[in-house]
C-alpha cells in the first residue's frame, strides 16, 4: 500500500477509488458523528492487487482504517466499481456496535444466526430452515442493500453483471457449502442476490426500473423460479420465493426502520446517503454525457460512477471509454485507462503482515500530529468564539 501510493503513475487510480469510497461513506460518517454513534472503522483506503473480486480487510486497528483490496482488471471493467458500495456496507455494518444483533432480534433471528449446517433433505425445507440460512447470508445480503442505497439502479446492474450466467444458469441457483461441506456457505447464490436487490430497488421508488432489471435478469436465465440447496444424497430444488421474501426484509429493515444502535433512524432518513430521485437524474444526466462524450457536469464519484454503468448497460463495448471519461471528470492528473486493465507493481507488498504495517504507518503519515490537531481544535474554538 505504501509503495502504491507513493508511485506518482498511480496517484489518480489511488485517489479515484478513495474518492468513491469517501463518497459512499461520507453521509453515513457525518450523521454517526453528529449523532454520537460510534464507528470502529470510518474510513478506507483503497489497494490494488491479483484478486479476482474485491475485498474488505478489517484489521481491528484503532486508527478506524480498513483496507479496500481491489483487483488491477478493475482498470478496464465501469461496470464493476459499484461493488465499492458492498464492501463499504460491510465495514459499516460491522462498525456499529449492537446493530448486527438488534436486526437479528428485529427479524426474529437470534437462535438461527449461528446455525448454517447443510439440510438432511428427507423433511424438505421447512420456514425455521430458510430463517437460519438466509440468517447466515444476512452480512452479505445487507452489504448488498447498502449498495443499491448508495448507487441505485446502477448497483443493480453491476450485480446482474457480475453473477450472470446465461450460458449456466444452474450456477445461480446452487447454494455453496464450505470446505468441509457441512455447513452452507456465507454468499447466498448469484439469483438470490440480483432479485433481492431488484425489489429492494422497487420499495425505495423505482418501482418500474426493478421490475425490468428482475424480468430482464430471469429472462437470461431461463426464467428460474427455485435455488439448489445441497443435501447428502445431491441437490434439492426449493422455491425461491421464501428466501426472497425474508432477504428483501433484511435489507429494507434497514431503509425504511430505525434502529437504536443507530439513534433511532432509518437509513432513508441519513442526509446525503439515499441515492433518491434527485442523484438518479443527476446520474442519468451524467449518462447522457459519457454518451455522448460531452464534458460531464458533476464531479460527483458517486454519481459519475453510478451514471457510467448506466452508460455501460446501453453500450458496453464502450466500457474503458467510459470509465475513463468518469474518472478524468472525478480528477485533474493525467490519467492512463489500459485497454485489458490489467497491470502490477513491481515489488509491491501483499502479505497480510505488511498490509497490517503499513496501515499503521498510512495512518501516521496521513494525520497531523497530536500537538497540531490540538493547536487546530483551539484555534476552531476561536474562531467561533
Amino acid at each position: 500500500m505504501a509503495d502504491q501510493r507513493r508511485d506518482p503513475s498511480l496517484a489518480e487510480l489511488i485517489d479515484d477509488a478513495d474518492a468513491l469510497s469517501e463518497a459512499c461513506y461520507g453521509p453515513v460518517v457525518d450523521y454517526c458523528r453528529a449523532n454520537d454513534v460510534p464507528l470502529s472503522s470510518d474510513r478506507t483506503a483503497a489497494f490494488f492487487g491479483d484478486a479476482c473480486s474485491p475485498a474488505l480487510g478489517r484489521l481491528d486497528d484503532p486508527t478506524g482504517l480498513a483496507i479496500l483490496y481491489l483487483p488491477w482488471k478493475w482498470l478496464a471493467e465501469v461496470e464493476r466499481w459499484p461493488a465499492i458500495g458492498h464492501e463499504v456496507g460491510h465495514d459499516f455494518y460491522g462498525s456499529v456496535a449492537g446493530l448486527d444483533a438488534e436486526v437479528l432480534l428485529r427479524h426474529g433471528l437470534t437462535d438461527a444466526a449461528t446455525d448454517a449446517r447443510v439440510l438432511d433433505g428427507r423433511d424438505g425445507v421447512r420456514q425455521r430452515d430458510v430463517e437460519r440460512i438466509v440468517a447466515n447470508w444476512r452480512h452479505e445480503l445487507i452489504a448488498d442493500a447498502f449498495g443499491v442505497m448508495m448507487f441505485g439502479p446502477a448497483f443493480v446492474v453491476t450485480t446482474a453483471a457480475i453473477f450472470a450466467r446465461p450460458e449456466r444458469p444452474q450456477e445461480t441457483l446452487a447454494v455453496d457449502v464450505d470446505e468441509a461441506g457441512a455447513a452452507y456457505e456465507v454468499h447466498p447464490p448469484g439469483h438470490v442476490r440480483v432479485v433481492a436487490a431488484c425489489r429492494l430497488l422497487a420499495r425505495m421508488g423505482y418501482g418500474l426500473a426493478g421490475v425490468r432489471l428482475e424480468e430482464q435478469w430471469r429472462a437470461r436465465h431461463g426464467e428460474p423460479t427455485g435455488i439448489l440447496l445441497p443435501v447428502p444424497e445431491g441437490w434439492m430444488r426449493v422455491p425461491d420465493e421464501p428466501f426472497l421474501d425474508r432477504a428483501v426484509a433484511l435489507g429494507a429493515s434497514l431503509y425504511e426502520e430505525g434502529f437504536s444502535a443507530l439513534r433511532g433512524i432509518p437509513l432513508s432518513s441519513m442526509p446525503g446517503f439515499d441515492f433518491g430521485p434527485r442523484e438518479h437524474e443527476a446520474a442519468l444526466r451524467a449518462r447522457d454525457e459519457l454518451l455522448a462524450d460531452a464534458r460531464v457536469s458533476t464531479t460527483d464519484a458517486r454519481l459519475l460512477i453510478a451514471g457510467a454503468v448506466l452508460a455501460w448497460a446501453e453500450r458496453p463495448g464502450e466500457g474503458v471509454r467510459l470509465l475513463g471519461a468518469a474518472r478524468r471528470a472525478v480528477g485533474k492528473l493525467p490519467l492512463r485507462v489500459p485497454d485489458d486493465g490489467v497491470g502490477a507493481l513491481p515489488g509491491a507488498t501483499t502479505t497480510p503482515a505488511a498490509l497490517v504495517r503499513d496501515a499503521f504507518l498510512l495512518d501516521l503519515l496521513l494525520s497531523p500530529p497530536v500537538s497540531a490537531r490540538a493547536l487546530r481544535t483551539r484555534a476552531g474554538a476561536w474562531r467561533r468564539a
